[in-house]
């Protein structure tokens, strides 16, 4: 009887070890994320990005920068998009509304909801009044097909007039393994 389960055994256990170190994999991230972070400049910004945050080459240009993961396969990228001038007598949540409109994002509304400015209320740049934010978060639907969990940035200069887009985004099931590491790397933005 064993011997006939023998394989099935060797298979669960495989598995089993397979999920106990990627949990390990996991924590370990959380906890070296700041110690192995790396600068980003971005236009007139600075970010601390995980180290395991790739560039894609084929796709990014200098107006738009696309991070992904090169060392899983789940569907998760962050995008941050440079956005020269807007209009000063544009309220920021209509702005935002139509940058997600072109993206044919439509968000659930019982499940995403609007930080005004969230995470970075306290931002010396937020209390400084040099720059606007507004934050959506949540899952929605991509082209009225795919299933989506969005974590969304617009970050209004309020000196020079130019913005910057940033987005997290991934499936559903994927939404809240990079989240975190996007939040941070926001949190500790600074203006050079």
């Amino acid at each position: 009887m064993i011997k006939e389960h023998l394989w099935d055994w060797v298979i669960f256990l495989f598995c089993f070890g397979a999920v106990i170190y990627t949990m390990i994999v996991v924590r370990e991230e959380k906890s070296s994320y700041l110690d192995s972070a790396k600068k980003f400049r971005f236009h007139k910004f600075e970010f601390l990005i995980p180290s395991w945050w790739s560039i894609n080459q084929e796709i990014s240009t200098e107006q738009n920068v696309i991070f992904h993961r090169a060392d899983t396969h789940y569907e998760w990228f962050a995008q941050f998009k440079w956005i020269e001038h807007y209009d000063k007598n544009e309220e920021i949540a209509d702005q935002f509304t139509k940058i997600i409109s072109e993206l044919h994002i439509e968000l659930d509304p019982d499940t995403s909801y609007s930080q005004n400015p969230g995470v970075l209320s306290s931002h010396p740049l937020i209390q400084n009044k040099e720059i606007e934010v507004m934050r959506i978060e949540g899952t929605g639907t991509l082209e009225q097909i795919e299933r989506i969990y969005f974590d969304g940035f617009l970050m209004r200069n309020l000196k020079d007039k130019d913005c910057l887009f940033l987005q997290s985004r991934s499936s559903v099931l994927n939404g809240m393994l990079e989240g975190p590491y996007f939040e941070e790397a926001l949190k500790r933005i600074q203006k050079i």
